[in-house]
């Protein structure tokens, strides 16, 4: 946590139901925009752990130690990599409260 402090400034939390509505669509936004940059770079991780600002909205992805790059090669996916991909988007796509209204994610 000290390492973060620079970064977050101890005013964060897990989850977008604990923050400002106004600033969801924000938080909505900074997930799926990480989640389309790492899946376009090929990396995909099964333990995700955001930090969310409760005063910006901004979404810190931590402990990244799980990571792995997948589709490096070739036009052939194996299957591992598919169901890491997939386990990824839904560990992500869960992270967005269910009752969000439709444009937050478009």
């Amino acid at each position: 946590m000290i390492a973060m402090e620079p970064v977050m400034d101890g005013d964060s939390v897990a989850s977008i139901s604990e923050i400002d509505e106004r600033l969801r669509p924000k938080a909505v936004q900074c997930i799926i925009r990480t989640l389309v940059q790492m899946l376009s770079s090929g990396v995909v991780t099964t333990d995700v752990q955001p930090l969310i600002s409760k005063a910006t909205g901004e979404v810190l992805f931590i402990d990244m130690t799980e990571a792995k790059i997948v589709f490096t090669s070739g036009d052939v996916i194996p299957f591992v990599d598919l169901a890491l991909a997939q386990s990824f988007v839904s560990e992500m796509i869960g992270l967005i409260p269910s009752d969000s209204p439709d444009e937050l994610i478009r």
